[in-house]
């Protein structure tokens, strides 16, 4: 399966490591009636994203914001997500 899309106006002008966690938030809720309940392994070359996922949040309130709204969908649906590096 595979989602895809566009980044809007507001969307293109934010850092490359805020659309990646933006992208893992869209990609779960694209996904969510595949995979609410399971465990879910995010592959990924952004060290950032997968720190994020894995420590629950970071230091950067924009991209903390991001990995709380992800974190707690996940919580809400029953998700178990973990994330791997790929090069």
């Amino acid at each position: 399966a595979m989602a895809q899309g566009n980044w809007d106006r507001q969307e293109s002008h934010l850092s490359s490591n805020q659309r990646e966690m933006l992208a893992v938030l869209m990609a779960l809720r694209a996904f969510l009636p595949r995979i609410r309940g399971h465990r879910v392994l995010l592959k990924s070359d952004n060290a950032t994203t997968l720190v994020y996922v894995n420590n629950l949040g970071g230091p950067v309130p924009p991209l903390y914001a991001i990995a709380r709204e992800t974190l707690t969908l996940c919580a809400v649906e029953g998700i178990s997500l973990r994330a791997a590096h790929v090069p």
